[in-house]
């Protein structure tokens, strides 16, 4: 497991401000042909793993579909809308809930390796408060012991709330998967590409095709590929006012 120290220098990209970079990207439903060069891949999906993540466990991984079949296949799997006919590249996102042990072990291993002088309770949460905070056990039974004891406590004072079961354990890697998602997206628009967030796929079908795991959610369906000239639906961007999400407290 490399460090961030260590990734691959990127290449070159667009001289963009990040506000000019979130006003441009936009959902595009009809690419271009061209196929996006493999450099420029790798340094989005670099991008994407320096997202932020709950207890920095990174329950991620992303599925670039390269061959021709498989990316026919998946113009199928997304039922033919435009912006799967048109992709010149397919990214499955995944969120991942039973590798949440193995990158705890391996974040420790970093960190031994690298020798970091760490405050003692920064070793301690990876030891031990992580798999008590993630351990479910058969049929979830750990995982509500471990809510009703947290419900107890919080009677007293304020408490955290972790998954209690493997539907929570989903909510918990689609909500990091997302972020490094957006990650992906916004840079491969800062190297001059568009994407397209997908939500109607066949997933059942998509996990078998890649041979995904049990514990695998596809979170979302990345396509990409440079903007066609002729996409006319890009007229002003619709959104509702700020004074229906934002409020203070």
């Amino acid at each position: 497991m490399e460090t961030q120290n260590t990734l691959t220098p990127p290449p070159a990209t667009a001289d963009m401000s990040f506000r000019q970079l979130v006003n441009e990207r936009r959902s595009v439903r009809s690419f271009l042909p061209e196929r996006i060069p493999s450099d420029v891949m790798q340094d989005c999906f670099d991008m994407a793993i320096l997202a932020p993540s709950v207890s920095n466990l990174q329950p991620w991984q992303f599925y670039w579909v390269k061959s021709d079949k498989n990316r026919e296949e998946m113009r199928d799997l997304c039922m033919r809308q435009e912006a799967a006919n048109t992709a010149a590249e397919f990214v499955v996102c995944v969120g991942r809930t039973g590798l949440w042990r193995k990158y705890a072990k391996l974040i420790i291993q970093q960190m031994e390796e690298a020798q970091l002088d760490l405050p003692k309770p920064f070793d301690i949460y990876y030891h031990k408060i992580v798999p008590i905070s993630y351990t479910l056990g058969p049929l979830s039974i750990l995982g509500y012991l471990r809510e009703f004891l947290f419900w107890a406590i919080r009677v007293f004072r304020p408490m955290s709330h972790t998954p209690k079961n493997r539907s929570e354990m989903r909510a918990w890697a689609i909500k990091s998967t997302s972020l490094a998602c957006q990650n992906f997206m916004l840079a491969l628009r800062a190297h001059g590409y568009d994407t397209c967030a997908l939500d109607g796929f066949d997933p059942t079908r998509i996990k078998r095709m890649l041979k995904l795991p049990r514990d695998a959610v596809i979170v979302m369906v990345i396509t990409a590929g440079k903007r066609a000239p002729d996409d006319v639906r890009f007229g002003p961007r619709l959104r509702l006012g700020r004074e229906n999400f934002v409020f203070e407290a």
